[in-house]
């Protein structure tokens, strides 16, 4: 019965990843990538938001890119030194960082401090979990979960979410090429 259980569960995950990597490198659209990510993974982790910062080659700050929330997209305006923050830190480490609630690490920066639009009231985030996106061997972003209240991962919950990360990372990293190619090609017109 276990094995039955474990198979099964094993298949969802598989299903699952195959959806969003079928669903991330069908286009070449960033912001269609991003979305297509966040509200998979929002919805597989039971996340209350998911967004991504993209690492910005030319001043190593991470920039945010995308974030989702139940209802849909969230403003997106934080912007991290490597090293700042838990999405910082998951750049400065190359590892997924987990925080079961923020509360008790200071130096997490609620993404609503930084937010442009003073209307926007975002619950506070209590639990964080980052994944680095590394594409061809270098980094490239972070994913960050958020919950409303306390939150570990499980370690296989980790693996699951790192792999899809891992081969999410691919198609943002082809989508970003294709962007800046084609804001070159436009340059030159």
């Amino acid at each position: 019965f276990v094995f039955l259980v474990h198979a099964a569960l094993r298949s969802q995950e598989m299903a699952a990843i195959h959806q969003v990597v079928t669903a991330t490198t069908s286009t070449l659209d960033l912001h269609q990538v991003l979305d297509t990510l966040l509200d998979n993974l929002r919805t597989l982790s039971g996340a209350d938001r998911a967004s991504v910062m993209l690492l910005d080659p030319k001043t190593d700050l991470l920039i945010a890119a995308a974030a989702r929330g139940s209802d849909g997209p969230l403003p997106a305006a934080l912007r991290l030194a490597c090293g700042e923050g838990a999405a910082g830190r998951v750049i400065e480490t190359a590892k997924p960082v987990i925080i079961p609630d923020v509360r008790s690490f200071p130096q997490f920066v609620q993404p609503h401090e930084a937010e442009t639009d003073p209307g926007s009231h975002l619950p506070e985030a209590v639990g964080y979990a980052g994944f680095p996106l590394v594409s061809r061997g270098r980094m490239i972003g972070v994913v960050s979960l958020i919950t409303t209240t306390p939150r570990d991962f499980l370690p296989e919950e980790m693996t699951f979410i790192d792999t899809i990360c891992g081969a999410a990372a691919v198609s943002i990293d082809n989508a970003l090429a294709h962007r800046e190619i084609r804001r070159r090609a436009e340059k030159l017109s």
